[in-house]
């Protein structure tokens, strides 16, 4: 049914409260995305309804289930051939309104066949006139081994199309996490969880990047282990990474560190049994090779030794 809700007026921020038009049980089904909700709440500016202008301000949906059809992630979004530009176009034009919140969503996708679960998850989107807002937060439940909670916060450039913001991931399994194969590549290395707190700008027409961040790695009988890292990609085909740690045991090298160091790697691995490395500062360049993977360029550090043998 719908129920018209009054209307109300505040001429406090210069902003006017609005006719408000509530929808119980509503569906809202298309060729990619089908939504069952039990309440959706849709608003109204009044100084521009006066002016004829009838489009939607803002929208709300309480407790939406959401089934995204359409492998989004995978092959069937490659067949496309669409830019990072053009993806991230794509992805903004599914919300029309200034303001969008979806509360305690169950989210279904799908990637290679395999079908995913974001469960109690908040989405809020506010479009401005020359950028976006957003915010998304909640839990992978199904489709992985290990359910984590995560919370991204960001910003979406329109003319530039610059993405930045933060993330957080807390209990992350990265080997379990849907991606595309030149990452999945990498990721599959990592099989214990993980806390993620990162910051990150994003440029799609140069696909130059930026992020700076923290990971806690957990395995058991050996305390957390932190590492900060500091990234970037400037050149079309380079990279860099800056790690630093207070303190690493011997004993989680070979969970931490993936197997693409070569001969230097071996020989730490195989000179260093037991103890701690201590203050170490590790610069770590990166190339791109022709079919999409990414190699060690050169490695160069210092750290002290703790107990060392």
């Amino acid at each position: 049914g719908v129920r018209l809700v009054g209307s109300e007026m505040c001429i406090r921020d210069r902003f006017y409260l609005i006719p408000e038009l509530e929808l119980r049980d509503i569906q809202f089904l298309t060729e990619n995305i089908h939504i069952k909700a039990p309440k959706l709440v849709a608003t109204w500016k009044l100084m521009s309804l006066l002016k004829g202008d009838t489009s939607v301000s803002s929208v709300r949906l309480e407790g939406p289930d959401i089934l995204i059809k359409k492998n989004s992630i995978g092959p069937e979004s490659e067949k496309k051939n669409l830019s990072m530009e053009e993806r991230l176009k794509e992805s903004l034009s599914f919300a029309p309104v200034k303001y969008l919140e979806l509360s305690q969503a169950q989210i279904t996708f799908f990637h290679q066949k395999k079908y995913y679960q974001l469960n109690q998850t908040d989405v809020y989107m506010l479009r401005l006139a020359k950028h976006a807002n957003f915010q998304v937060m909640g839990r992978l439940t199904h489709g992985i081994k290990t359910s984590f909670r995560f919370r991204i916060k960001g910003r979406f450039d329109y003319a530039y199309l610059d993405l930045s913001g933060e993330a957080e991931f807390t209990r992350l399994v990265l080997s379990e996490l849907p991606m595309p194969h030149a990452i999945k590549k990498h990721a599959s290395f990592y099989k214990d969880p993980l806390d993620i707190k990162v910051i990150f700008t994003y440029y799609p027409k140069t696909e130059d990047f930026y992020f700076n961040g923290t990971l806690t790695f957990f395995f058991p009988k050996i305390s957390p282990q932190i590492i900060h890292v500091k990234g970037e990609k400037k050149e079309k085909k380079k990279g860099s990474l800056e790690v630093t740690s207070p303190r690493l045991s011997v004993a989680a090298l070979p969970k931490i560190w993936p197997p693409m160091s070569g001969a230097f790697q071996a020989w730490v691995f195989k000179s260093v049994t037991a103890g701690a490395l201590r203050h170490i500062q590790l610069k770590v360049l990166l190339k791109k090779q022709e079919e999409g993977s990414v190699a060690l360029d050169n490695i160069t550090g210092e750290f002290e030794g703790e107990g060392l043998t």
